[in-house]
């Protein structure tokens, strides 16, 4: 079909570069290591470090815990509980 063109192969220098910063730090994300091949000037698209991790027999990484804002004040509300309780 015309206009339907293959996307353009991962170049082994990149798919180096993406597979040394998810051995580094396995619990980082597909964004994570894009946004680490950036800081050198390579462009790279989440679907491309997707695809190249999961070629290399990586997983994705594990979510964040609950984060949210409602969390994160019981949490916190938890904490001056137990130190007023304790003095």
């Amino acid at each position: 079909m015309p206009g339907t063109a293959d996307p353009p192969q991962t170049g082994p220098e990149v798919r180096g570069l993406v597979l040394r910063l998810a051995g580094e730090d396995p619990a980082r994300g597909y964004s994570r290591v894009r946004g680490g091949l950036a800081r050198p000037g390579c462009q790279v698209s989440e679907a491309t470090v997707r695809r190249v991790l999961r070629a290399g027999g990586f997983r994705s990484a594990p979510r964040d815990p609950d984060t949210s804002r409602a969390t994160f004040l019981l949490t916190q509300a938890e904490g001056l509980l137990v130190v007023f309780v304790v003095l």
